[in-house]
């Protein structure tokens, strides 16, 4: 009778964290609704519209290479299906591919902080993803928000394995690694973590051969399988890897010397430069290594400052705050696991993350820094409840009172935060010395989990990372919404049309000619009239991006208007334009 009402007890509990979980699930949609109906200016015009676009191709019969990330096409490929007729099919796929990715990646975070329940409370993580902007700042590129949603669900298959032993979950870790691979090309770095932890656990347990074989075959046959289907389909078997690799080295190049590049888009710039040092792609055979060694000092020179803008932008990405106390709660975390030598599942938090050396390496984008944010997020899931658990301690108030009081410090110098950083850590403080002077009256274990909640979702309040703007969504209000329409009611199917970027001419279904890169060579209104013959360019789409990154080639395109060059439509006062030459309209 009492294995039954603790099943039953059990049972109620687990009814109780889901129909939480769910209901603040909602609540953040809800919160976030803006997020989720973007505007067309509001989608990534590389590599966000590039993914997207993908999914059309694929369903047209083009398959993605490896480098391409296949598992994000797919993804959208099923989001294009219920739009493809629309006039505005991209913005809607997106909104639709928004929508599932925010849910896979809140489920992953939830299914992760169940596995971890004797240590940390699923409450914290649900307050942690409820606060932070990880989640929302991830789904402005499918390929992040996938990658870290699978890795997720592995992580979350992993811990399983760690606790139940049982070889089914090494499976389902490894066909999530295999997703993982497929939508991000850091995937191989993290499923070599996870075969290095598996077989540490295989061989303790003895059973390696059972356990090398749950771990390599579902990564083999779905990463292997499709690189053997793109292969035999297109009969090329080149993974792409090598072009990719050598271009985001040149782009971290720009990266790491931003600074030096003013209002020009620094990832074009550090293209150049990374050529005049280090030679062409072709030079180096699209070589990594080989460009190094042509100039390793220049090299080194730059590892300091992706280093320093890598330390600065994982803090600015989780709200500058609420960064500084997640990564002081994930350290109080690793404290309390080697106090209790949990080294294993220790080495699983601290190494899942292991793909972001490439970062400093090669080159990142922001919003990479915010991919492994379920391993800080459960380490300091971890961190606040033995932080709890201890609060009668006085060294445990004098620590965090301590340290509190120099983040403030060090935020307010550097004026992180503007609106009165020393003030939100007093409160703070407030807050903790209230807990701790009723903790010995009033804390029990079974208000632990309450009191974390609510501590977090407290601090995060006072931070106030920001809401996004509430706005009405109407498709075609948004004035490159009205371009895109008019380009798609005066131009055939396939027609040519130059952009600085290709995601709001594919809008309009026509076809891209990115200006950027190689019409650095414009000198005058003849080269620009002669490149716009060869490449029979139907229009130009002139929008805040050109301006603002190529300003030397709107210059020349300007001073065209009135002779080879006439304005077809000017949206919000000059903010775009179609240019057209000669009778290249309907």
């Amino acid at each position: 009778m009492k294995l039954l009402a603790d099943f039953v007890e059990g049972w109620k509990l687990r009814r109780n964290i889901n129909s939480i979980a769910l209901l603040v699930f909602f609540f953040q949609i809800v919160l976030i609704l803006p997020i989720f109906f973007p505007h067309l200016g509001d989608i990534g015009v590389w590599d966000e519209a590039v993914y997207i676009n993908e999914g059309r191709d694929l369903l047209g019969g083009k398959l993605p290479a490896y480098a391409a990330n296949p598992a994000v096409a797919t993804l959208y490929a099923l989001t294009y299906l219920p739009v493809h007729t629309s006039s505005h099919w991209l913005v809607h796929s997106c909104s639709i591919g928004r929508f599932i990715l925010f849910a896979l990646l809140w489920l992953a975070s939830f299914l992760t902080a169940c596995q971890l329940e004797e240590l940390a409370s699923p409450f914290i993580m649900i307050a942690l993803v409820t606060i932070s902007p990880a989640l929302i700042q991830l789904l402005n590129n499918g390929s992040n928000a996938l990658f870290a949603a699978t890795s997720g669900f592995a992580l979350w298959q992993f811990l399983s394995f760690q606790r139940t032993r049982n070889l089914k979950h090494l499976r389902l870790c490894s066909l999530f690694l295999g997703l993982a691979t497929l939508s991000r090309n850091e995937g191989p770095v993290l499923f070599a973590v996870f075969l290095g932890l598996s077989l540490v656990l295989c061989l303790r347990d003895g059973v390696l051969r059972k356990g090398l074989t749950a771990s390599l075959v579902p990564f083999t046959v779905l990463v292997g399988g499709y690189l053997l289907l793109y292969g035999l389909c297109t009969r090329d078997f080149n993974l792409g890897v090598a072009q990719r690799g050598y271009y985001t080295f040149e782009q971290g190049h720009g990266m790491a010397f931003k600074e030096t590049y003013g209002t020009r888009q620094f990832y074009v710039e550090g293209e150049f430069d990374a050529r005049r040092l280090f030679g062409t792609p072709e030079e180096n055979h699209f070589s990594v290594l080989t460009a190094i060694r042509r100039n390793p000092l220049a090299y080194l020179k730059r590892i300091l400052p992706l280093t320093r803008h890598v330390m600065k932008d994982v803090f600015a990405d989780y709200s500058w705050y609420f960064g500084l106390l997640g990564f002081a709660f994930a350290a109080r975390g690793i404290f309390d696991l080697i106090q209790r030598k949990s080294f294993m599942l220790l080495a699983t938090l601290l190494l899942w993350p292991a793909y972001s050396i490439l970062y400093v390496l090669l080159c990142y984008q922001p919003a990479h820094l915010l991919m492994p944010f379920l391993s800080v997020f459960t380490l300091a899931s971890i961190g606040t409840c033995a932080f709890l658990r201890n609060l009668t301690n006085k060294q445990e108030h004098y620590f965090w009172s301590a340290g509190l009081f120099v983040l403030a410090l060090i935020a307010t110098r550097r004026g992180i935060i503007s609106n009165g950083p020393l003030t939100a850590t007093l409160v703070i403080l407030l807050g903790f010395w209230l807990v701790w002077l009723t903790a010995n009256r009033y804390l029990q274990v079974a208000s632990i989990k309450a009191i974390a909640s609510l501590l977090l979702l407290s601090i995060g309040l006072t931070v106030r990372f920001g809401l996004p703007e509430m706005k009405a969504f109407l498709p075609g209000s948004n004035i490159d919404e009205q371009a895109v329409t008019y380009l798609s009611t005066h131009f055939e199917r396939g027609a040519r049309i130059g952009a600085w970027a290709p995601g709001k001419i594919w809008d309009a279904r026509l076809d891209p000619v990115t200006m950027t890169r190689d019409l650095r060579y414009w000198k005058s209104t003849q080269d620009a009239s002669e490149w716009i013959a060869r490449k029979k360019i139907r229009a130009i789409y002139v929008d805040k991006d050109l301006r603002e990154f190529e300003p030397d080639v709107l210059s020349i395109l300007q001073n065209q208007i009135g002779s080879s060059l006439s304005v077809a439509l000017d949206v919000g006062h000059g903010a775009v334009q179609i240019l057209v030459p000669t009778s290249s309209a309907k």
